[in-house]
């Protein structure tokens, strides 16, 4: 009977009064779309109910649905872009799309504009900025205040960095335009006000083409230039971890592979680098489970056309471990860098937890297993390393491209290192960012 049921919170603060307006706008963009209907809305009332001391309503955000035509740009989406200062581009996860680069390299050369994104947008553009979660985390608040965009438009999907979307949802004032193919409106810097409908490619070629260009770059110079004062870490630096484990994997990499990491900590282990020159990077975002990451590696291999390499943790590796024995049979090509560090480690990384005594039990779900008899009973070929010296003689032979037999490494890590790693590298920014 009806399009959409939403059931709002009651206003208490002003997250929940974001959520509430949050889910009226996306019920009200329901009821207005091709096949117009009815949608309902529950509004929760606690006592009193006899309280009408508002003298006005109050002014709300509305989001809008903005139509464009094949070939244009939405006029309103060309004011707002030339009138604004500090533009900034957001590209989520998104498949490898070499047009896309393309046209992200023609609007950070014509506009002063800054273009984010993390190793998952697969763009390779060279105007691309992706360390920038760190670079929140480590430059003050008065240089990260003359990065504060007033102007932002996001494409693709999920975006990794916690840091950035409390970051930009801090702003009082911040005009965003989200462009998608999808009709699912996400709100996740809270102040998005129009979407627009449409392939990302067409918008952004027709806004190339249709806004005012500039000759100044300020804005993008000033990011530019912090973003190349931040040294990624030096892996034959730090303690032997999580974090230098990945930096020699990258490195190690064939150029022209294809990559899946696994979540929580090695997707974001891998924005500490560059992106090496990769066809794609891949991951099973979701809603940062750990769960069929293997199952995804195998799936993935069997339509892949170049060599598929993944990089898992051990809790993730285990928890998919059932996929070991279809993966043998089926992904000849897949070759698994897997990360032993006795548990989730990026629980250890959580300020305040370790005074838990949960944390290693039931959070951490810590265990001292080794995972060679699985892999091998498996089918799997497999390597281990458990230290610098022993990952650089094993290393390349596991990246070898004419391996035909599928492959393990497993290496070995522990929390107390991992934690070292980063504070020696936090402590190398301290001499070099503001």
């Amino acid at each position: 009977m009806v399009k959409q049921t939403v059931h709002l919170p009651e206003v208490q603060d002003d997250t929940t009064r974001w959520h509430c307006n949050r889910l009226i706008n996306e019920a009200i963009l329901t009821c207005q779309r091709p096949g117009k209907g009815p949608v309902h809305l529950n509004i929760p009332i606690s006592e009193p109910l006899f309280d009408f001391s508002e003298p006005t309503l109050p002014v709300v955000r509305v989001m809008e649905e903005v139509i464009t035509t094949h070939g244009q740009c939405p006029e309103a989406l060309v004011n707002a872009w030339n009138k604004a200062q500090k533009r900034l581009v957001l590209v989520g996860q998104h498949p490898t799309d070499s047009t896309l680069t393309s046209l992200l390299d023609t609007l950070a050369t014509r506009f002063d504009c800054v273009i984010l994104g993390e190793h998952l947008s697969n763009v390779d553009s060279k105007a691309l900025i992706g360390n920038f979660d760190t670079l929140l985390a480590h430059l003050d608040t008065e240089t990260t205040d003359h990065l504060r965009p007033d102007f932002l438009l996001t494409l693709g999907g999920h975006v990794i960095s916690k840091r950035l979307k409390q970051w930009l949802r801090q702003q009082e004032t911040l005009e965003h335009w989200a462009i998608s193919s999808n009709e699912k409106v996400a709100d996740s810097y809270q102040h998005l006000g129009q979407y627009i409908k449409a392939p990302a490619n067409e918008v952004l070629a027709a806004l190339a083409m249709q806004a005012s260009h500039e000759a100044g770059h300020q804005y993008a110079d000033h990011w530019n230039h912090l973003s190349r004062r931040l040294p990624a870490p030096t892996p034959s630096a730090l303690p032997f971890s999580d974090l230098a484990v990945t930096g020699y994997f990258l490195h190690q990499l064939p150029t022209d592979a294809a990559l899946l990491v696994g979540n929580s900590s090695p997707v974001r282990n891998i924005q500490y680098y560059p992106k090496p020159a990769l066809k794609t990077v891949y991951c099973n975002r979701g809603t940062n489970g750990i769960e069929g990451s293997l199952s995804l590696a195998t799936g993935l291999t069997l339509h892949a056309d170049t060599h598929l390499y993944a990089l898992l943790g051990d809790l993730s590796f285990i928890h998919d471990l059932g996929s070991l024995w279809t993966a043998q049979e089926l992904a000849q090509n897949l070759k698994i860098l897997l990360i032993n560090n006795g548990g989730g480690g990026i629980f250890h990384h959580l300020n305040g937890l370790e005074l838990s005594p949960t944390l290693l039990p039931y959070i951490a779900a810590n265990h001292d297993r080794r995972l060679e008899h699985w892999v091998k009973a498996a089918g799997w070929d497999y390597l281990e390393a458990s230290g610098h010296q022993s990952l650089a003689a094993v290393l390349p032979s596991f990246t070898d491209t004419n391996r035909s037999r599928p492959i393990v490494l497993e290496v070995f890590t522990d929390p107390a290192s991992n934690k070292a790693a980063f504070d020696v590298y936090t402590s190398t920014l301290q001499t070099t960012l503001p």
